[in-house]
């Protein structure tokens, strides 16, 4: 199964998504970026399933959390 990461700009914003994920049903896990993943690995990822990954930006933009990139893997 395909795990979607999704970068956040601090370790803050990350817990704050996850938990807001679990919440609405998604599992989340926060980790630190892949770096054969991404250009700039700095910060913190939130980890979901890539099904999962159209409703899980649409949870964190509803709660203002930037996101950096996405990644699939």
């Amino acid at each position: 199964m395909k795990k979607c990461y999704i970068l956040c700009r601090s370790v803050t914003h990350a817990s704050k998504g996850a938990k807001a994920l679990r919440k609405s049903g998604i599992n989340a896990a926060v980790e630190r970026p892949p770096k054969m993943l991404f250009a700039q690995p700095c910060g913190y990822c939130i980890v979901v399933r890539g099904d999962d990954k159209d409703d899980a930006l649409t949870v964190l933009t509803q709660l203002g959390i930037t996101v950096k990139e996405t990644a699939e893997q």
